[in-house]
């Protein structure tokens, strides 16, 4: 794992634990406003880019290596909810984000409004 990335995994782990947080996916996306809004995820509403490189092979290992982390992690791997151990999504993504679920997710049109950031106090690291 990226080792900028390794430094972030405890802050990141530890929000995800939260008893808010039914579950989350990791994915990787080169405009996360379009993301974020699209329909697969209308009922989660925390998200956050944890980190962004100008190379997308960097991006799809760090999206890869997070999921195979949080997939055998003992608390973390009843609530991600990737299938893949990465994403054949954009081949040119630029951004790494996580998407979270709350305990009561929302519906109708609560839907409709922006997403919270998942983390307070996380500086979007730069994967070189």
């Amino acid at each position: 794992m990226n080792a900028k990335l390794q430094e972030l995994l405890p802050m990141i782990e530890d929000r995800l634990q939260k008893d808010d947080i039914s579950e989350f996916k990791v994915g990787k996306t080169t405009n996360e406003v379009e993301r974020f809004n699209d329909d697969e995820y209308d009922t989660y509403e925390y998200a956050s880019i944890i980190a962004c490189s100008d190379n997308p092979k960097l991006i799809a290992g760090a999206e890869a290596d997070l999921i195979q982390h949080f997939q055998s992690h003992l608390v973390l791997k009843n609530k991600c909810k990737n299938m893949n151990k990465g994403s054949a999504g954009n081949p040119d993504a630029t951004k790494l984000y996580i998407i979270a679920m709350g305990k009561n997710p929302r519906k109708g049109m609560e839907m409709l409004l922006d997403k919270f950031p998942l983390f307070k106090d996380l500086v979007i690291c730069k994967l070189l």
